[in-house]
């Protein structure tokens, strides 16, 4: 079961029991589809992603967020990504994608 984060309220859900055990992936799939189906967000922890490189992740969202927004816009995709398309509707807001150069600096 899902335990709810003490910050607002978002179901926590923890990956680690599908890695000791490939029976429990079934209740995480279950607790993912709950979260997103009762508030729309959930967070994860045993996920096994070493906290230098999401620290470096908070860290590069926070300056990117800080942007003045002329500036963010200088980054903004050129063609849509399927990921934008929901529900056969263009879901339009802020985001930032990480991609593994980001990974690869936090090493």
């Amino acid at each position: 079961m899902a335990v709810k984060s003490t910050v607002y309220d978002i179901p926590l859900i923890d990956l680690q029991p599908q890695f000791d055990n490939p029976v429990a992936e079934a209740e995480i799939v279950k607790q993912i589809a709950d979260a997103c189906a009762s508030s729309g967000f959930f967070a994860v922890r045993g996920h096994g992603i070493p906290e230098k490189i999401i620290e470096h992740c908070w860290q590069v969202s926070h300056d990117f967020f800080s942007l003045a927004e002329a500036e963010k816009l200088k980054m903004k995709f050129k063609k849509l990504d399927i990921s934008l398309l929901v529900l056969r509707k263009l879901m339009w807001f802020l985001t930032m994608r990480f991609y593994c150069k980001l990974v690869n600096d936090c090493s």
